[in-house]
């Protein structure tokens, strides 16, 4: 029965981060079941475990939604980016490994190539990469607590995948932001690492913010970011892409 559940609980989160399940979408526990080849019971343990984390809003007798986002959630989930992740990038100067630091200049030049490459799918390649680069400053943190922490934290937000509203520039500042970072995590100086992070997060949320101007101030979860929902497959294809913070 639990490795029901955890199989259940990971194929419809993966639907939902990658797009597949767009936002609204109408997650029933038969057709899910059926997907996934197992009974309802471990597919509705799952979908009060997503629930709990937030990426779905569960409502009684009529299964789960996908959940939107407000104004007030954006903001919210940026503020505890700014705060943790910028603790992460401070322990990660003083603890990160050697050849965490290379695999992040290794990344940093990846994303500099992808986003200026006219070649189609290059932006999934840059959502990709980026996810990574920020995953590694996480752990370099040496702190399981915290990678826990904003593990759930970071791939939420990714959902909201706003990578489009991204001009080339702002493209540009973030990926100057990475080089700077790298650099304050090998020059092992927690403060600059601390202040680079805080400033390329903010950088994020004014872009993000800035762009979405339709959210509802005060109703949390009532408004979509993504395409209107059909019907909710796990082998349907990717919706759009997340930003580059």
């Amino acid at each position: 029965m639990v490795q029901a559940v955890d199989r259940a609980y990971l194929a419809i989160r993966t639907g939902i981060m990658d797009g597949s399940f767009a936002v609204g979408a109408h997650l029933r526990a038969e057709p899910l079941a059926e997907q996934l080849g197992v009974s309802r019971t471990p597919v509705r343990e799952a979908l009060r475990r997503l629930d709990a984390e937030g990426l779905v809003n569960l409502v009684a007798n009529h299964g789960a939604y996908v959940r939107g986002w407000s104004r007030r959630d954006m903001e919210e989930v940026f503020d505890l980016r700014i705060r943790l992740e910028s603790y992460a990038a401070e322990l990660g100067a003083h603890s990160m490994p050697d050849g965490d630091i290379t695999r992040l200049e290794e990344l940093d030049r990846r994303m500099r190539e992808a986003a200026t490459s006219p070649a189609p799918g290059k932006r999934d390649e840059v959502k990709e990469l980026n996810t990574q680069f920020h995953r590694v400053i996480i752990e370099g943190s040496m702190s399981r607590r915290l990678a826990l922490l904003l593990s759930t934290i970071v791939e939420a937000h990714l959902i909201t995948r706003t990578f489009h509203t991204y001009t080339r520039a702002d493209i540009e500042r973030s990926m100057n932001h990475h080089s700077e970072l790298i650099a304050a995590i090998r020059a092992r100086d927690p403060q600059w690492a601390s202040a680079i992070m805080q400033s390329h997060l903010r950088a994020a949320r004014q872009v993000t913010l800035g762009a979405m101007p339709g959210f509802a101030e005060d109703e949390p979860g009532a408004v979509a970011l993504g395409p209107a929902a059909g019907t909710p497959s796990l082998v349907s294809g990717r919706q759009a892409l997340d930003g580059p913070a």
